[in-house]
């Protein structure tokens, strides 16, 4: 519990979760980066320009887990909710089942995320598929390659 606390808190401290339209594109201000600390980093995709984020893996080296937050845009969206969040890049998905969580915003959290598949995942070539609720979001792949072998330099998690 107390790690989903600090995922909420991080996501809400980092940047507010889009309230974009679905099917919303990477833009130009679009970019990863890797925040945090040696005990919770975390790999964000982010318009810090303007305050958003569509997905945030974050890595608890305290407790050995690993989590996924994801913006929601869908109104009908209802905290406690089951949701599906599916990650694809190059032919290749990860999915995961989580809950819609609410504070500030709303989005999939994914507790116990599969950490080694998405490193995997988010390795490989080409722009990412992000889908959740109704929504589907494009990821980039500017420097993503760069800043994954970074955040798994710092988080402890085998990858």
């Amino acid at each position: 519990m107390m790690f989903a606390t600090r995922l909420i808190a991080a996501a809400t401290f980092t940047t507010l979760l889009s309230f974009g339209s679905a099917g919303a594109q990477a833009g130009n201000g679009w970019r990863w980066s890797v925040s945090g600390d040696d005990t919770l980093p975390y790999l964000v995709y982010e318009d810090a320009e303007r305050q958003e984020n569509r997905f945030i893996l974050m890595c608890d080296n305290e407790q050995r887990t690993a989590a996924v937050s994801v913006a929601v845009t869908d109104k009908r969206a209802r905290r406690g909710q089951s949701v599906i969040v599916e990650l694809t890049v190059n032919g290749q998905t990860v999915t995961m089942t989580g809950k819609i969580a609410t504070d500030n915003d709303v989005h999939a959290h994914v507790r116990k995320a599969p950490y080694q598949a998405l490193v995997t995942l988010l390795r490989r070539p080409g722009p990412g598929t992000l889908e959740v609720t109704r929504t589907t979001y494009t990821l980039g792949e500017r420097d993503r390659a760069k800043l994954i072998k970074e955040f798994t330099r710092i988080c402890k998690l085998k990858a």
